[in-house]
Parts: structure tokens; sequence; C-alpha cells
């Protein structure tokens, strides 16, 4: 059985040829390193379920795309609008993180994997739930891989 290792190694490889994101982790989100000593951006994984379905698998995977936000010390710095923080910019790239790899779910690099994105994912801003000025966007997708286990 090699679908949890393909699901979570082509998934990890895909965030780190990003060009942004700087660790892949996974596990519960709870066991999320939130004291900043990690290199963030971040990207941390974590399987929920998995539903067969005839012969493929539907893996719900939970992908959470975060990145610290700085506040500017200097009064120069401080915008009428988006204030002191780079939240605004953090929220952003994250996005885009999320969106590419969902794209690539579609019809890039995971697609040609065979790892391939069922329904519509939600995407759900992370700005108060983490703590530690932490920010980004998670989502729960589900992904559709080959069942090659035989059945004897």
């Amino acid at each position: 059985m090699i679908q949890v290792y393909k699901l979570l190694d082509n998934i990890k490889d895909h965030f780190y040829a990003n060009g942004i994101t700087n660790k892949v982790s996974y596990g519960n989100e709870f066991e999320l390193d939130l004291d900043k000593t990690t290199m963030f951006p971040l990207v941390h994984l974590d399987i929920i379920e998995a539903n067969y379905d005839g012969p493929t698998v539907v893996f719900k995977v939970l992908v959470m795309c975060l990145d610290v936000v700085n506040i500017s010390k200097t009064p120069e710095a401080i915008d009428e609008f988006f204030g002191g923080a780079d939240l605004h910019d953090v929220l952003n790239s994250q996005f885009v993180v999320l969106t590419k790899f969902i794209n690539s779910t579609r019809r890039g690099d995971l697609f040609e994997e065979k790892i391939e994105l069922v329904g519509e994912p939600r995407a759900e801003p992370y700005t108060n739930k983490l703590g530690n000025l932490l920010a980004g966007w998670g989502a729960e997708v589900e992904l559709r891989l080959i069942n090659d286990i035989s059945g004897c």
C-alpha cells in the first residue's frame, strides 16, 4: 500500500517547489509549531479521513497555508486602511499558495501524478484562530487516487 505515501510525498514536493513555502509539516493541527521557531511560510497537512469509492480512494486532507504577520514599529509605515501590520500581504500570498495547489489537482503536476480534486473546496481565512500572529488560509480538500491494493 503506497497511497498515503504517494499522497503526502507529492503534496509536500508540490509545496516545496512553489518558491514561497519554506516548510511543510504533517500531523494534527493542534500539534502545529506555533512558537515561531519554524521557518515560515509554512504549509501544514493533516489527513482527516479516507473513503473507498470503487477502484479509487478519496482522502479528505486539511491544508493550512500560514505565515507570520509582521507589525511595523515605525509610525510612517502605518497605512490608514491596512494599519501597521502586513496581514493583507500574508493573506494574499498564502491565498496564492493554496490556489496554486488546488489548480494543480485539476490540471497541474498533482493531476499528472493521478491525484485529482473531488468537488469544489472552500477556503477559510485564518487570522485569529492560531494565535502568535499567524495568518493564512485553510481548506479541506478531497483528493482521489487509484486504489491499487488487490482484494486478495
